[in-house]
């Protein structure tokens, strides 16, 4: 117990330096996230309707994707200055992450767990920026790791507790610990030939619960439902959308400088892996753990190949994996018998040292470059204060940007917007208004005799174009 206080110190400290040390906020999230915590103190908490956004499915179905999340944040909401509360929370809240992430490789006894975690934090500068801001994907990572360690045990209370817990943060990233777990019952299987579906159905348990402590459950899953697979269709049927930049795939500076570090770790511990089988010493190992170790490995080389080929958010997911099959191969290959390669644990030892400051350096160089992007926290401060004082209540205002919604909201909740959070809730509410509001919002606009003109749909002839005063006015 003082050991485990020991490392909450540790995580906070770690946490710190983030957030304090920079007089921005990394991420417009964090504004629209401590405003939505904010409706909750002052309109109860079972206050579900969101009226702020008004051409967007959110108006429409009235539910919040990010419920527990918020309500979580509501204590972050009290300070005098809000940008003070958005840094408070950053810190607790991947302060939290990483101790959920140290708990997982206490768990599968990897040596020097607080050094793994301290490489994860630092291993790719994607990983290290996003531990700057306030969301719950952040939650995400640290419960994915300590899922992986507690379902290769066949904990299904715990695993029941994860999974309600993440689907009550952030439903619309219900499926990852689900999917966590069906890769643990199945990497068990193939270790213990055995097929635990009392587990899957404690994950199936926890899934309903968090979904369903919320107001308005139906609203929040059809929201999740739009994000999820009505963005997937839309991208399938090439609707343009403009997206933020963990929507991207990977180029090659972040294959050379994120991907490629990654698999210099993840491919050793792949070969121990093996190598421990074909020496018929796995065996020999704790089915937990040789369930576990393999997990990792393949979430790692599935969440590696989700952030080259389809979306860069999943490198944090990437990273955590990767660090835990290398944790694993480490302990279990060089250090606990059988250990193949113990004499060469010295070495190993010291190249992984110097591995990691060549990886800190790395991502040193990108972060701080990041950093200097971020979002000056008085970022339309003093136009919304005007807006308080020149327009009626409820008027809306026409955000030709949709990322600029969080910052607005944050600094004034009297006006109305058009639409925020994900373009693809504008798209699902009306889909002309869509292609109306997209060119204008991406700068692609017609000028003919010096007037703007939009379109209502992705291509248009002359004859079916709208004056942007009739469009931007209705």
């Amino acid at each position: 117990e003082s050991g485990l206080r020991a490392r909450q110190v540790d995580e906070i400290a770690i946490a710190g330096q983030f957030f304090f040390l920079y007089p921005r906020i990394s991420d417009g999230d964090a504004f629209y996230h401590l405003g939505h915590a904010s409706v909750y103190r002052e309109q109860g908490i079972v206050a579900s309707d969101f009226p702020w956004l008004t051409a967007s499915v959110v108006k429409t179905y009235g539910a919040d994707l990010w419920y527990g999340f918020h309500l979580l944040l509501i204590p972050f909401t009290v300070t005098a200055d809000p940008v003070n509360g958005m840094r408070l929370a950053g810190v607790a809240v991947s302060a939290i992450s990483l101790l959920f992430c140290y708990a997982g490789f206490a768990r599968l006894r990897i040596r020097y767990p607080l050094a793994w975690v301290i490489l994860l934090a630092i291993a790719v500068p994607d990983l290290a920026y996003r531990l700057t801001m306030v969301r719950p994907q952040l939650f995400d990572l640290g419960l994915g790791v300590l899922a992986v360690a507690l379902a290769s045990e066949s904990k299904r209370v715990p695993i029941f507790i994860i999974v309600a817990l993440a689907t009550w943060l952030h439903l619309a990233l219900a499926w990852l610990p689900m999917l966590i777990v069906l890769t643990v019952v199945a990497a068990g299987t193939l270790t213990t030939r055995r097929f635990n579906w009392r587990l899957i159905a404690a994950a199936l348990a926890g899934f309903a619960l968090g979904a369903l402590i919320r107001p308005n459950p139906l609203g929040a899953l059809q929201l999740a439902y739009v994000q999820i697979i009505g963005l997937a269709q839309a991208k399938l049927a090439g609707v343009p959308m403009r997206s933020g930049s963990e929507f991207r795939t990977a180029d090659a500076s972040v294959f050379a400088y994120e991907i490629a570090p990654m698999l210099i770790l993840l491919l050793p511990a792949a070969f121990a892996y093996f190598s421990l089988w074909r020496r018929k010493t796995l065996d020999t190992i704790a089915a937990s753990t040789r369930t576990a170790y393999l997990a990792s490995i393949v979430l790692a080389l599935g969440f590696g190949t989700l952030a080259a080929f389809v979306a860069l958010r999943s490198m944090d997911l990437f990273v955590a994996f990767t660090v835990a099959s290398a944790g694993l191969a480490y302990t279990y290959a060089c250090v606990h018998p059988p250990a193949p390669y113990a004499r060469w644990e010295k070495r190993i030892r010291t190249v992984g040292v110097c591995f990691a400051v060549l990886l800190a350096a790395n991502t040193a160089r990108f972060a701080l470059g990041y950093r200097a992007q971020a979002i000056a926290p008085d970022t339309f401060r003093a136009s919304s204060q005007w807006l308080v004082q020149h327009s009626r209540a409820g008027a809306i205002v026409f955000n030709v940007h949709w990322d600029n919604f969080p910052m607005l909201f944050s600094a004034n909740r009297h006006n109305y917007y058009v639409n925020g959070m994900d373009p693809i809730f504008e798209y699902a509410f009306d889909r002309e208004r869509y292609f109306e509001h997209y060119f204008i919002d991406t700068d692609r606009i017609a000028i003919t005799a010096g007037r703007g003109y939009t379109c209502k749909q992705q291509t248009c002839t002359d004859d079916q174009l709208i004056p942007l005063a009739h469009a931007i006015k209705n």
